[in-house]
């Protein structure tokens, strides 16, 4: 499924800790954000597959009265065997996530993906912003990147910007924290 940011979420960010382009009215964030989810293949439709334990929370959330909803989903074929199952992966390609759009059209673009490689630090220059007298770690750019590949130390300097593909999880901790993550643009 595919939910978009909550308003609440977009409003905290931008009050707390000063990221004003988060703001719900940020025509920059939210063109930024829809165009992700086109690219995603994003969509309602009127057809999902819901897998069984979908079904029983569906159910149950009906007998109860309780408010439910339906989200995007970014399925190239949401009546695929594999629809409603993508969630212990995904043979078939079905699922549009970024293995199968941004990164592949980061590789057909010319870049270089390093497949098992531990990243040591992510190195930073601090730059000027008003999140400075927010937030400790202040506003920072990632300039490099330390990676072990095969035994190696290797530092991969970044011309225009440092992606990170670590998974939920992983990326977060990979920037050091949630909060640092945020502060990194």
């Amino acid at each position: 499924c595919c939910i978009e940011l909550p308003k609440i979420v977009r409003l905290e960010w931008s009050d707390k800790l000063g990221l004003k382009h988060c703001h719900p009215d940020s025509d920059e964030f939210n063109s930024s954000e829809e165009a992700v989810l086109r690219r995603i293949g994003a969509t309602r439709t009127e057809q999902i597959y819901h897998n069984r334990v979908n079904t029983k929370i569906v159910e149950g959330s009906k007998a109860l009265q309780h408010q439910w909803c339906e989200t995007k989903h970014n399925l190239r074929d949401s009546k695929h065997d594999s629809a409603g199952y993508t969630c212990f992966g995904d043979r078939y390609g079905n699922k549009q996530g970024m293995t199968e759009t941004f990164l592949r059209d980061a590789v057909e673009s010319g870049c270089k993906i390093l497949e098992n490689a531990y990243v040591e630090r992510i190195v930073y220059d601090v730059m000027p912003h008003e999140i400075n007298d927010i937030h400790r770690a202040g506003a920072r750019k990632a300039t490099a990147v330390l990676v072990r590949l095969n035994g190696r130390l290797l530092t991969i300097k970044a011309s225009r910007c440092v992606i990170c593909s670590a998974g939920r999880c992983q990326s977060i901790y990979l920037m050091g924290s949630a909060w640092n993550f945020f502060c990194s643009f």
